[in-house]
């Protein structure tokens, strides 16, 4: 069960749809499901037991890849945009 679990929810909840990285209006309104996402994701790694195979070496460089990299570079641009509005982090 453990890994048809992550399988099922690891391209729903671990990753981000390119339109919405491409649009900040889309992202804001997203922004708390990414901000669950997020939290649900530093919980599951911060487990001593890892039942779903969310620790396993492939499964984090998948997420880094194809989650966690786009999504920074997405807040990098919208950061580098907004310089003007003095938005800092």
């Amino acid at each position: 069960m453990g890994e048809s679990f992550l399988t099922q929810i690891q391209g729903c909840v671990f990753r981000v749809p390119e339109e919405t990285l491409g649009d900040e209006d889309v992202a804001l309104e997203q922004a708390s499901f990414i901000i669950e996402c997020l939290s649900l994701y530093r919980l599951l790694m911060l487990r001593n037991e890892d039942k779903i195979g969310v620790q396993e070496a492939q499964h984090r460089e998948d997420t880094y890849k194809e989650w966690l990299l786009p999504l920074r570079s997405a807040v990098e641009t919208w950061i580098a945009g907004n310089e003007d509005d003095a938005v800092s982090i």
